[in-house]
């Protein structure tokens, strides 16, 4: 009975590291899916950045005919007729669509240097999520801003006047944008217009110290 009973013992005790490593390996399991996520990011980010350079090339590609068909309309062109005229008309048409394409991509290329630069400096990252508002999204808070400047100037400014960020994007962003200067005043109208440009300028100066973080 005795033999046995040893050749359980020591069955159990050879059998015990084995369970330990199988242990540590579905905890190195769990925590490797972390890297792919950053390379999926990294990978949806070059090829938006693909996306926008096509969309560039087609740019170029319509204004190059653009320039052709007003090459041909003056050629063509005896007295400036009604024809002529709306092809001019949807010649501008066409290039002030350009041009806004164009902004959109340049916009959009911010957006993912940006995220970029975040994924590569942890200090970075830090500072800047804690100048976004509560409950929202790099990206969100990000869209519609020129530059990357334009943009942590903005929220240095939320942060240091308690302007709401959204109020005050929605009047640096889009088609009838004001300067930051403008903007301060008009959303702290007790501020005159020195003080208001004072802010303006220290706003600027900390974002390009928080830009240098490294």
């Amino acid at each position: 009975m005795r033999k046995p009973m040893m050749l359980v013992l020591v069955t159990s005790i050879s059998l015990a590291p084995g369970a330990h490593t199988l242990a540590a390996q579905a905890r190195l399991r769990a925590a490797a899916p972390q890297a792919p996520i950053v390379r999926d990011r990294r990978e949806d980010i070059r090829d938006r950045r693909e996306d926008i350079r096509d969309r560039r090339e087609n740019v170029r590609d319509r204004r190059e005919n653009t320039r052709d068909r007003r090459e041909d309309i003056r050629d063509a062109r005896v007295d400036g007729g009604p024809a002529d005229k709306r092809e001019d008309v949807a010649d501008r048409r066409e290039d002030a669509a350009d041009r806004r394409e164009n902004l959109r991509d340049r916009r959009e290329d911010f957006r993912d240097r940006l995220e970029d630069r975040i994924d590569k400096n942890p200090r970075f990252a830090e500072r800047l999520r804690a100048l976004l508002p509560p409950d929202t999204t790099l990206r969100d808070c990000a869209a519609g801003f020129k530059n990357q400047g334009q943009f942590i100037a903005a929220l240095h400014v939320s942060k240091n006047l308690n302007i709401p960020f959204d109020q005050l994007k929605t009047r640096l962003t889009g088609d009838n944008s004001v300067s930051l200067g403008e903007a301060i005043r008009e959303l702290r109208p007790e501020l005159n217009e020195q003080a208001a440009n004072a802010e303006a300028a220290r706003a600027e100066k900390q974002a390009a110290e928080t830009e240098q973080t490294s």
